[in-house]
């Protein structure tokens, strides 16, 4: 079984550790500046953490179009919810492996 793959994009640097806490099975990745890559992150992502509060308005923008897609399994905008959001998409994409998807 591959890992579920989230995307953290904003916050702080030195906060770094907390928001990689995650349940086995979940690789949560951050990005905390708009790069090119931000948009090909996100498309691999299961799941994607917007921290709005500090993250620049065109990686936003970038973040919140890919989950109006559908394909994500959440977007939130609290860093404490990092590792709930882990473990929604950790569900989410056992359900869909089950189902055959």
């Amino acid at each position: 079984m591959s890992a579920v793959r989230v995307l953290v994009v904003g916050g702080l640097t030195r906060l770094d550790a907390y928001y990689r806490e995650a349940p086995e099975g979940v690789v949560i990745e951050a990005i905390y500046v708009d790069c090119p890559s931000l948009e090909a992150r996100a498309e691999a992502a299961e799941a994607l953490v917007l921290v709005a509060s500090n993250v620049s308005h065109p990686a936003a923008a970038k973040v919140r179009n890919r989950a109006s897609s559908g394909d994500a399994a959440r977007v939130c905008d609290r860093p404490e919810r990092v590792a709930r959001v882990a473990r929604v998409a950790r569900t989410r994409v056992d359900r869909e492996r089950v189902r055959g998807g």
